[in-house]
């Protein structure tokens, strides 16, 4: 089995006041994906985000990255996504060198109604470049349409979500195992069956 050597991951979080019936999960769950992934080859970066966005990491090695605690992940505030989203894409581009590989996580469970540096055209033309390059994205999101939202920013890879501490749970899952089949090199088709087959059943 080939194992990537360096690998990039973008943890974009939101932390809007919606989502604080699912705070501890989300905080749970973050922290279980440290525990499995806690090599220092992968690289993390974390943004989370309301109206106002902070990075607790940027390319900090997996070891070393600091759990998530009701400190760093308190929700609050309003929807900034495409804020989020184009910060840390740029903040990644910069730092990412030649043949390092990038998975870039979106959760969201609402729609945008907070940016003010990018729009959606915007984010859609960040998205393109980079994953002609070779990134990979993948948009995860409650209570809107995940694929609908995802293809406005020129995503490909998105599900849908129950805003409930069990779906919050399988998004950390999935997240997981994104995380661990872009390690081994295998493609990421299905990664998110679970996540999948929970939203069908719950969230029609």
């Amino acid at each position: 089995m080939k194992t990537v050597k360096k690998l990039n991951v973008a943890f974009v979080i939101d932390r809007s006041g919606s989502m604080y019936p699912m705070k501890d999960e989300v905080i749970k769950g973050f922290n279980r994906v440290l525990e499995e992934h806690g090599d220092p080859e992968v690289l993390f970066t974390v943004c989370v985000f309301s109206d106002d966005i902070s990075f607790p990491e940027v390319r900090t090695p997996a070891d070393k990255v600091a759990p998530l605690d009701g400190k760093s992940y308190a929700p609050d505030g309003c929807t900034a996504l495409n804020d989020a989203m184009g910060k840390t894409v740029t903040t990644l581009a910069k730092l990412t060198e030649e043949g390092e590989k990038v998975l870039f996580f979106v959760m969201t469970d609402g729609m945008e109604n907070a940016s003010t540096d990018y729009t959606t055209r915007d984010i859609r033309e960040l998205v393109k470049k980079q994953t002609r390059k070779g990134w990979e994205f993948v948009f995860l999101g409650a209570n809107i349409s995940a694929e609908e939202e995802a293809e406005k920013r020129g995503i490909s890879r998105s599900n849908n979500f129950v805003a409930d501490d069990k779906g919050a749970k399988l998004v950390m899952c999935a997240m997981s195992e994104g995380v661990r089949r872009m390690r081994d090199d295998e493609d990421l088709a299905d990664f998110d069956a679970e996540l999948k087959e929970d939203y069908d059943k719950r969230g029609r």
